[in-house]
């Protein structure tokens, strides 16, 4: 996995889109998480530069989805996959209901 090392907002967007899932903090072994890609100095600096500011920022400007999809972990999710993670959630939520409809069935 590459090497990132970001400052600003634009560059997180980047990474965002590169990556498509990117943790607020490690979630998986040598995969980025904003925290290790940014300096520790920025976060709760409450400047332009602040990752801790970002992360709503990102929703807001439609950039990419922001909640914990996984281990309740904190997670960015580019704008590209979250339609492939919305029908991952409703498969999920009607397995674990029992909804015996076809799962794999798309909408008409």
């Amino acid at each position: 996995m590459k090497d990132y090392k970001i400052n600003t907002y634009n560059e997180a967007i980047q990474v965002i889109e590169e990556v498509g899932l990117l943790p607020l903090a490690p979630l998986v072994p040598e995969y980025p998480a904003l925290n290790t890609i940014t300096a520790p100095e920025s976060w709760h600096s409450d400047t332009e530069f602040d990752p801790w500011k970002w992360r709503t920022k990102f929703s807001v400007d439609g950039v990419a989805g922001y909640g914990k999809f996984m281990k309740k972990k904190s997670i960015l999710i580019s704008r590209e996959l979250l339609p492939f993670l919305r029908r991952f959630l409703a498969v999920l939520t009607r397995l674990k209901t029992g909804t015996r409809r076809d799962l794999y069935q798309e909408k008409r």
